[in-house]
């Protein structure tokens, strides 16, 4: 027969065993918790190096656009410069040897266009000259006239062209222009 005794010691030993199977669930709860955030911590980490990597990429593909674009511009630019110097060598054959090459690239040409010789100094420069001093920016050439072979339809357009590369308000003054003569 079953005493009360072993009804007891039964009931305990069930209680016993419900709360270890209760502190177990608990004690994997807690680590599968704890995986699940290391888990999400790794994957936010990989998102934001995904996130990083894609911005730099996008960068990466940019910078080589505009490395592509300043490739193109200076091949059009060593083109016009090669032209300048072509120029420059027959107007040096004239004997007009202080020919700008950078002039001749920066302004442009219209095939109605005649050549003209324009003389340029700076005031500035010549009145330092004059009083024995040195300018603080520019070259003491620019005291003497620096002559440029222009591409214009007619002497105003010359001087006009000539003004935007060395403007009155630089103290830049054209002394002439004169048309070319071959």
């Amino acid at each position: 027969m079953i005493s009360a005794f072993d009804i007891l010691l039964y009931g305990l030993c069930l209680a016993l065993l419900m709360s270890a199977t209760l502190a177990a669930i608990a004690l994997y709860q807690r680590f599968y918790t704890a995986a699940l955030k290391r888990i999400d911590g790794r994957y936010q980490v990989a998102d934001a190096l995904s996130r990083t990597l894609r911005r730099k990429a996008r960068t990466s593909l940019d910078l080589q656009r505009r490395v592509r674009a300043a490739q193109a511009a200076l091949e059009g630019e060593d083109q016009r410069y090669q032209k300048a110097r072509a120029d420059h060598a027959e107007a040096t054959m004239h004997g007009l040897a202080s020919v700008s090459l950078l002039r001749e690239v920066v302004l442009v040409r219209k095939p109605t266009d005649r050549r003209w010789v324009v003389s340029v100094h700076n005031k500035h420069v010549k009145r330092a000259a004059a009083s024995g001093l040195i300018h603080p920016r520019l070259p003491m050439r620019w005291a003497q006239d620096n002559r440029f072979l222009v591409w214009a339809i007619s002497p105003d357009d010359a001087r006009a062209k000539i003004g935007s590369a060395y403007p009155r308000g630089d103290a830049f003054v054209v002394s002439s222009v004169l048309p070319y003569k071959e």
